[in-house]
């Protein structure tokens, strides 16, 4: 699905800049 796989990429790219305490389901 495009919302899911955009969401995926978002999530991907905050959880790489981020201190990566962003579970990932």
């Amino acid at each position: 699905n495009r919302s899911e796989r955009g969401l995926f990429l978002a999530v991907s790219f905050i959880w790489k800049l981020g201190p990566g305490d962003i579970p990932l389901t």
